[in-house]
Parts: structure tokens; C-alpha cells; sequence
């Protein structure tokens, strides 16, 4: 199901069948050189399946030796994870959106946490306070940075930063 091949024509066949020529030669050296020293293998791969889609796996690959020690066959378990994968890919994706917006705007941003631990700090705010981004995130100085028009935001809601931010 994982990869379109049925047994018999997987069957007989290298894992190279599976290549998607994403990974350069030093990874299937580095993958190969470790199972063949007899340690197990963990890592991700981007597979090509039989009819062409790419599918990415996390797979874990164990030599087995017979009992004189000399390796015989390898054991592969595989999972796919190219949901997973392309989820993370698009949050890491999101994040850049959502950062180039909020350090691009010439309003100050500033967000912190119910303590006043300051989370993000964007150039506006360094240019409205006078404070870097390095002086200020993960500190729980909000409260001393910020004058109280400014972090009234329960009582007031973020208009105030609009307000105030226009000069």
C-alpha cells in the first residue's frame, strides 16, 4: 500500500526501486555504512512510490546476523509520515508569513504572556520604547518597559496600541 509495488514485483528488487533522487550519495553511504557495521539505522527518507508520488517515511532499519555474527538480511520498519511532514512544513511556513508581517509593520507589536514575560518584540516597538528585542523577550519586565496606557489590554483591548502608536 506504502510504496504501489505489489509483493511480486517488490519482491527480489534493491531498495533502490524506491529511490526519489532527493538524497545525495553521502546519505545512502552513511546509511549504508551503519547497517552494515551491524548498528541499527534511524532516519527519514523521501521515497518515490511506483507510479511517481513522493511519500516520506521515518524508517528504522536493523541488521540481522546469523549466529556465527555475519549479517544475513535486514528487518526495515517503516511509517509513513507525509502528513505529519507536510504539516510541519506549512507551520514552518506560516511562521515565516506571519513574522515578516509582524516585523514589517510600522505598528508596535508586543506580545507577552498572563506573567508579563514579553514573547515578541517587534522594530516598531524597539523604535517606540527604545528598547532592542534582545533586552526584552523572555523577560517578565512588560509592566516596567511599557507605561499602563500601553498594557491595559484586558480592560481596553489592543486599541490602544493603535491609538497611541500613531504618535
Amino acid at each position: 500500500r506504502l510504496t504501489g509495488y505489489t509483493a511480486d514485483e517488490a519482491v527480489g528488487q534493491t531498495p533502490g526501486i524506491l529511490k526519489s533522487g532527493r538524497h545525495d550519495r553521502t546519505f545512502y553511504e552513511h546509511l549504508w555504512n551503519t547497517v552494515l557495521s551491524g548498528d541499527v539505522w534511524r532516519g527519514k527518507l523521501i521515497n518515490r512510490r511506483k507510479y511517481g508520488s513522493l511519500y516520506t517515511e521515518e524508517q528504522t532499519i536493523t541488521p540481522v546476523a546469523d549466529r556465527n555474527g555475519r549479517l544475513t538480511h535486514f528487518v526495515a520498519i517503516k511509517q509513513d509520515i507525509t502528513e505529519q511532514h507536510e504539516m510541519a512544513q506549512a507551520l514552518v511556513e506560516s511562521e515565516v508569513r506571519h513574522r515578516t508581517i509582524m516585523e514589517s509593520t510600522n505598528d508596535a507589536i508586543i506580545t507577552a504572556d498572563s506573567d508579563g514575560t514579553i514573547l515578541f518584540w517587534n522594530r516598531a516597538a524597539e523604535t517606540m520604547f527604545g528598547y532592542t528585542a534582545e533586552e526584552t523577550v523572555g523577560k517578565k519586565t512588560l509592566y516596567a518597559l511599557v507605561p499602563p496606557d500601553y498594557h491595559d489590554a484586558k480592560r481596553r483591548g489592543m486599541e490602544v496600541f493603535a491609538k497611541t502608536g500613531q504618535g
